[in-house]
């Protein structure tokens, strides 16, 4: 919408208003109805484009304020079956949306209780210590993410060939001592 209205040098409010009612759909154009107003000398005031912008991402709950940002962070959690890079994933993107005096309320010792259901991610970021950075304790929660399911996928199979060579040897054996002796 910013680059039509610059394309165009459009600058009456109105117009622009109501080309932005035009573009949404629903309930959200009673959203953008209540941002009309009329000042002290009842004309009509309509809103700039931004507050058009921050009042739909409100009402379609898609704006949060850096506390709320927090919150979530301090409160995400993975679970036992989680992968730890969508994970990381979703912790970075909301983390990228805090401007870096509010980064500083997200510490290592917040990741290490998010990722707290994954035993040994969470024992490999310990043992890096609080004093490494955030990205650096990703990074070492998903080298050791990735390692512990290489390693349990290697035990399965070690385990199905065990359990193809222990019936095989059964057989075998069955054969072997079903043979009359000879002397």
């Amino acid at each position: 919408m910013k680059a039509w209205i610059t394309l165009y040098q459009i600058t009456d409010e109105k117009e622009i208003f109501n080309n932005c009612k035009f573009k949404v759909i629903g309930k959200s154009i009673h959203c953008l109805n209540a941002l009309v107003t009329k000042d002290v000398h009842n004309n009509i005031v309509y809103p700039s484009l931004e507050e058009i912008r921050d009042a739909l991402l409100e009402f379609h709950d898609l704006y949060m304020d850096p506390e709320d940002i927090i919150d979530k962070l301090k409160n995400m959690a993975i679970s036992t079956r989680g992968n730890i890079k969508e994970f990381n994933k979703e912790y970075k993107e909301l983390y990228n949306k805090l401007d870096e005096d509010d980064r500083r309320c997200i510490s290592v010792s917040d990741y290490l209780k998010s990722i707290f259901n994954k035993k040994e991610a969470w024992k490999g970021v310990k043992l890096a210590g609080k004093r490494i950075s955030l990205a650096k304790a990703f990074s070492t929660a998903e080298l050791i993410d990735e390692v512990e399911n290489e390693c349990g996928k290697r035990t399965i199979n070690s385990n199905e060939n065990s359990s193809y060579n222990q019936k095989f040897n059964s057989h075998n054996n069955k054969i072997f001592n079903n043979k009359p002796v000879t002397h």
